[in-house]
């Protein structure tokens, strides 16, 4: 019985130590798990885009996973307009910025979590030119007493392509990269003259009857764009140029007296001379000789 005893006494002794070691009952399974699990980000920033310079188009892409609130954002090339008003969504837009050639830009979206966790990733946008074409303008000089755009004989006849435009310019340099001046109608006038310019002056010939006189002027953007426009004048012919008559004030005289007139006349037309003088009066004065230019 005594060693059976002893058997007993062993046997309570190991049977407590495993109690021990299993947490000392029922009451060790209750302590909540503590462990952080950290979910990955996925983020895509969509497909390429291929756009026209000055155009506007949508950013969606998408994103998931993360640990709690997920932050978004857009990042280009400062020469980009992105709007991207709630960052919490990947909805954005942008407005492409204008180019000269065919240009690349990448653009990335970029998702962040509360612990600090980052992913990225990345499109390219592709900006095509679209070129306006530039606007050609030409202004011609009047001559005093003449109908507009009718021109005597020997007159200057000056053509003005300064005011010629572009909408959009590629750099503050001069809009307008170059001219060219034609002639499409006509006597021959440009004979001498650098049609490259911007202004032009040509002279009107000398005609026995008047003909019109057509001209092109067409002018290029910083793009290599151009654009045509036409002007036609009238040349008049020497029998339609005017003589232009000059006669000295008279000056306040009393009854009686004599008064000396004297008159000069011109012409561009060369064979407008020798000139015919008639003076006339609205009074009973008397004129000696009413055909001369001094009398």
């Amino acid at each position: 019985m005594i060693v059976k005893s002893h058997y007993l006494f062993i046997f309570l002794i190991l049977s407590a130590l495993a109690l021990s070691a299993c947490g000392g009952g029922s009451g060790g399974g209750d302590n909540p798990d503590t462990t952080v699990r950290v979910r990955p980000i996925l983020v895509n920033a969509g497909t390429n885009i291929s756009i026209n310079e000055n155009q506007s188009t949508q950013l969606s892409g998408g994103g998931s996973g993360g640990n709690g609130a997920v932050i978004y954002q857009w990042q280009a090339d400062a020469a980009i307009l992105i709007t991207h008003a709630d960052t919490s969504v990947t909805n954005a837009s942008l407005v492409a910025p204008p180019v000269t050639q065919v240009t690349e830009y990448s653009i990335s979206l970029s998702a962040t979590d509360t612990t600090g966790a980052q992913e990225s990733d990345t499109i390219i946008l592709t900006v095509n030119p679209v070129n306006e074409a530039p606007i050609a303008q030409i202004t011609v000089n009047q001559i005093a007493q003449y109908p507009n755009n009718q021109f005597p004989v020997s007159s200057s006849i000056v053509f003005d392509g300064s005011s010629s435009t572009d909408n959009d310019p590629q750099s503050s340099e001069a809009a307008i990269t170059g001219y060219k001046w034609q002639q499409i109608a006509g006597p021959s006038l440009l004979a001498g003259v650098d049609s490259t310019q911007p202004v032009i002056t040509v002279v009107a010939p000398v005609l026995s009857e008047s003909q019109a006189a057509s001209f092109r002027l067409s002018v290029t953007d910083q793009e290599q764009a151009t654009s045509t426009t036409d002007y036609t004048v009238t040349l008049l012919s020497q029998q339609q140029t005017q003589v232009q008559v000059t006669a000295k004030p008279i000056r306040s005289v009393f009854s009686g007296e004599l008064v000396v007139l004297s008159a000069s006349a011109s012409s561009l037309a060369p064979d407008a001379s020798p000139f015919a003088a008639m003076w006339s009066n609205s009074s009973s004065a008397q004129i000696a000789d009413p055909t001369a230019f001094n009398t």
